[in-house]
């Protein structure tokens, strides 16, 4: 009670009430966007010596590891049926680490964003990667994607896609540091938090200050790097 007092007295009750609506229409019905990226699969070495070890996300391996993520393996199994493929990265006494799934050559729809992704046989789309909390601050993310990268250039991937939430800026940012360029956005409209429509839109007017300059950023290591 002393809570609702003490912002009553800041916000007046015009202010306490309209912040209350904006709170509930944000719970009821809102818009997000998600940058797409991209990049074509030219070399990639990461900065540290691998020591992670991959394998391949099959129903053996699912049965194996699963448990330490935060899916269950059905989940897993369900998307190993609609033909989609994975990795778990382990360490080298075998701990599982982290995975990363792709779709490749297909078309996928996406619920969370009721969005299709139609790729050509050259296109892989990578989603739902997930590194156990012990891991973070590492280099195993980095490691992780050069192997996937290397698989999917032997499988003939020539582009790949990605998509990260506009808020989510380590997802964005680590992106932008593996290469990966700004290729659209995707607005979702949401009610009580379901997708229930999704568009593309500009991205340019969704790029925060802080993005544009990571980006910049970026640019100018890459052509550095191939300069050298």
């Amino acid at each position: 009670m002393d809570y609702l007092k003490d912002k009553l007295r800041k916000f007046g009750w015009r202010g306490f009430v309209a912040a209350g609506c904006r709170l509930a229409r944000e719970r009821i019905y809102r818009k997000d966007h998600y940058f797409l990226f991209t990049r074509i699969t030219e070399t990639f070495r990461s900065p540290r010596p691998t020591l992670l070890r991959a394998a391949a996300i099959n129903k053996e391996n699912t049965i194996r590891f699963a448990a330490v993520f935060p899916y269950r393996p059905r989940i897993f199994l369900r998307r190993l049926a609609r033909g989609l493929r994975g990795f778990f990265y382990l360490r080298e006494d075998g701990s599982p680490m982290a995975y990363h799934w792709f779709a490749l050559g297909q078309d996928y729809f996406e619920a969370h964003y009721q969005w299709t992704f139609h790729l050509e046989k050259t296109e892989a789309y990578l989603f739902d990667a997930y590194l156990v909390p012990s891991g973070r601050g590492s280099a195993i993310a980095t490691q992780g994607f050069s192997h996937i990268h290397a698989a999917m250039r032997e499988l003939g991937v020539e582009r790949i896609f990605s998509v990260s939430d506009k808020n989510n800026a380590a997802s964005w940012r680590f992106l932008l540091h593996l290469g990966f360029e700004m290729g659209g956005c995707i607005e979702v409209t949401r009610i009580f938090a379901k997708a229930v429509l999704a568009r593309e839109v500009d991205h340019r007017p969704h790029i925060s200050a802080e993005m544009r300059s990571s980006m910049n950023r970026y640019s100018r290591q890459a052509v550095r790097a191939r300069a050298a």
